[in-house]
């Protein structure tokens, strides 16, 4: 099993962090957020990127479907975020991906937005 992680964790990671000012943009460019390791490795890259002082835009625009633990990491996240006075907004929820976060009831909790530029408008509008 570690030699499985291993080679997981020597791969490029399938999503890109950038930083705006006090927003970290983070677009995920993988369909399906289901494997544990990749999980994983996302929460803890959006960990390290994100400040104590910075907002962040997680970009699903390419995503179609995640798992319940990364419905979970989001979620802990955004809570992170609420503690520090900062947000995490979405941007590109389409299809099955705003029906699970519908379900799920984030869509009440977290600001989705149909792309990036919509994001960072709106947080650049109402700061935090």
């Amino acid at each position: 099993m570690s030699h499985q992680h291993d080679i997981a964790a020597s791969e490029p990671t399938p999503w890109m962090i950038t930083r705006m000012g006090a927003v970290v943009v983070a677009e995920v460019m993988m369909p399906r957020l289901f494997d544990p390791v990749m999980v994983d490795r996302l929460d803890h890259d959006l960990h390290a990127a994100v400040g104590s002082a910075d907002d962040l835009v997680l970009d699903l625009t390419r995503v179609r479907y995640i798992s319940s633990a990364m419905l979970g990491r989001m979620v802990m996240l955004w809570m992170a975020a609420q503690k520090r006075g900062r947000r995490v907004v979405l941007s590109g929820v389409t299809g099955t991906l705003a029906e699970i976060l519908r379900i799920a009831g984030l869509h009440q909790r977290v600001q989705m937005h149909r792309d990036v530029a919509t994001a960072l408008a709106a947080l650049e509008t109402h700061p935090s």
